[in-house]
């Protein structure tokens, strides 16, 4: 597709009331090593306060003409944030994927805003974000699970025949992990803002759940509110489903 303009965040970081110390490219853009680009990449960051990251699934990785093999960022990416974080542990990523990765390079960050598949604006929404202009408040629609192999359909994809077989049932995503009891890196509907809430009188009746939302913080923000029931006993089906997610503007001091 043509967008009418294209963003990047380089071309809106310049344009910031922010003290740029440089921009490295730091890995290859198709996977292959290259040293020379780590090592401009660090040297780099060894000058800066805050280093931005930018990761993610490039066309390689991620299509929908393919099944992918594994579930891991580009090795020249995770490779590359290790060598920040030797040098300046206050890394954030900026990650840029349509689909869920695994996630063990977190360690090497101190934040994490994920853009998903953003479009051509996506630039200056992220930088917004990332300078407190704007409170995010989105919430993961997957499950991130922590290795690929714990994902239940993992046995038979990608598909070696002419078919490929689905056999989640009932247990579509969150849905297994939660009833199994398999850990993950982060459950479907997860997201971090800069405000804090707290719930507090929850009741049920015939006209549905209610509840007090309450903004503690000095910033406001917005709470995504998940409603997740369980079936009554004797009822085959998953431990817990989703039934509402009501969204709703909370600001400080505000019910």
């Amino acid at each position: 597709m043509n967008p009418t303009r294209l963003e990047n965040l380089l071309d809106e970081l310049a344009a910031a009331e922010l003290e740029l110390v440089g921009y490295a490219q730091g890995y290859d853009r198709q996977g292959a090593p290259d040293q020379a680009l780590l090592d401009e990449a660090v040297a780099l960051a060894a000058r800066a306060d805050v280093v931005l990251a930018c990761i993610g699934l490039d066309e390689l990785s991620e299509s929908e003409g393919l099944d992918r093999s594994h579930m891991r960022l580009p090795q020249v990416q995770t490779r590359l944030l290790e060598a920040l974080y030797r040098t300046n542990p206050n890394i954030v990523a900026v990650v840029s994927a349509g689909s869920a990765v695994e996630t063990a390079w977190e360690e090497h960050t101190r934040a994490v805003v994920h853009t998903s598949l953003s479009g051509q604006a996506g630039a200056s929404a992220a930088l917004r974000v990332l300078t407190g202009a704007v409170n995010p408040s989105g919430r993961l629609a997957e499950t991130y699970p922590v290795r690929y192999e714990d994902n239940p359909t993992s046995a038979w994809f990608p598909a070696t025949g002419e078919l490929a077989l689905y056999q989640d049932g009932p247990y579509v995503g969150y849905r297994y992990y939660s009833t199994t009891g398999t850990p993950v890196a982060h459950p479907f509907g997860f997201g971090l803002s800069y405000s804090h809430f707290e719930y507090a009188g929850l009741s049920v009746d015939e006209g549905g759940a209610h509840l007090t939302v309450t903004n503690t913080s000095a910033v406001d923000g917005t709470e995504v509110v998940q409603l997740y029931v369980t079936a009554p006993a004797g009822v085959w089906g998953p431990t817990r489903e989703l039934k509402a997610s009501p969204r709703c503007p909370w600001r400080r001091g505000r019910r």
